[in-house]
């Protein structure tokens, strides 16, 4: 089998605009060169990240406004997810950069969140699929809060849903990315969500330690497990700051712009028009 490098974008914290311009610029990157890349990231200030078709009604924006938090459409499907104490990821490739060759969704997501599951292996946790976990049924259900949501590749630890991921194809190449939550401030999700929100069925790694999580640590054992699960062998290249001007073009056109937060827009306005530095 032939080696596959993939590129390693260091951990950094951005904006809600430019995270979701970089990881949608990062699907372009990938179609241009044809290599995988792998990216690590933070939200500063905290954010609400709104599924591609999800209708923004359940989001309480004059709270969020109130308190400085930002609100961007992702190019992904699924739920919301409010972003702030967290580590993030985005992974670009193709089928055939991966040990199994996926042809569906859920072979997509069981074959990729295979490093997730390594990675709360190796911090001590049973980590299992939710198909698989005696404390939630597989069967697929969907709720605004992406964390009370389940579909049966969810990581389960305890019976809880930890975390979230979120997929989409355009041609070969797949975008995924997702959250491993550090802390959960469950005031604050239920100000900013409209509903009731079923805190017992999710939960965070401080939650599960009984403490602040060691961030650096889990950063790079969260690489570590890509690295580990997928074969591929990882390089760290940042983004140029080349690539930083097409970025914040895309944010500005799209990220930024009303129209997209609050209903998205055709096809025809995505991925395509990204450009290349």
């Amino acid at each position: 089998m032939q080696l596959v490098r993939v590129r390693l974008i260091p951990h950094m914290p951005r904006s809600g605009p430019e995270n979701m311009a970089l990881d949608e610029y990062l699907v372009s990157w990938h179609r241009s060169t044809g290599r995988p890349v792998f990216r690590l990231y933070a939200w500063n200030p905290p954010a609400i990240s709104l599924g591609r078709y999800q209708n923004i009604e359940c989001i309480d924006r004059e709270a969020c406004r109130a308190d400085g938090v930002d609100m961007v459409r992702r190019i992904t499907g699924g739920g919301a997810i409010y972003h702030d104490r967290e580590l993030t990821y985005s992974l670009a490739c193709t089928a055939d950069d991966l040990d199994r060759k996926p042809t569906t969704i859920p072979e997509y997501y069981e074959i990729i969140n295979r490093f997730l599951i390594v990675f709360y292996q190796w911090l001590g946790f049973r980590a299992v699929y939710a198909k698989d976990s005696d404390g939630r049924s597989g069967t697929v259900q969907h709720a605004a809060f992406c964390f009370s949501s389940n579909e049966k590749y969810d990581i389960m630890i305890n019976g809880k849903k930890i975390g979230g991921n979120a997929q989409r194809r355009i041609g070969k190449t797949v975008l995924q990315h997702g959250s491993i939550p550090l802390f959960i401030d469950r005031e604050r999700i239920n100000r900013y969500f409209r509903g009731e929100m079923d805190g017992s069925r999710f939960t965070s790694l401080s939650e599960i330690i009984g403490r602040e999580p060691d961030t650096a640590m889990k950063i790079r054992l969260l690489a570590e497990s890509f690295s580990e699960t997928t074969g591929m062998r990882m390089y760290q290249e940042d983004i140029t700051p080349e690539e930083m001007i097409v970025v914040h073009s895309i944010m500005n056109r799209k990220y930024l712009d009303h129209r997209w937060t609050m209903e998205g827009r055709t096809e025809g306005d995505e991925i395509a028009a990204a450009g290349m530095a």
